[in-house]
């Protein structure tokens, strides 16, 4: 379980979760229930990759780029 982890959810930093639609580590029903506790948290899901997403990609790359520079 990651439930252990969710407490970076309840954070009043922002925070970004990027997750690979294959991943059989962070289930979609994990990644919403996670969500649900920290509502400042945000994702993205990458179709057709598996846990880790490997950031190498301009549809990867973006997310986290305008995250980064959001205020």
């Amino acid at each position: 379980t990651l439930f252990p982890y969710t407490t970076l959810f309840r954070s009043r930093c922002p925070l970004l979760v990027l997750r690979g639609a294959d991943s059989d580590l962070l289930t979609a029903d994990t990644l919403q229930a996670m969500r649900q506790r920290g509502p400042r948290a945000q994702s993205v899901e990458f179709a057709g990759v598996g846990h880790a997403p490997t950031l190498l990609h301009g549809d990867q790359i973006a997310p986290v780029r305008d995250f980064l520079a959001a205020p």
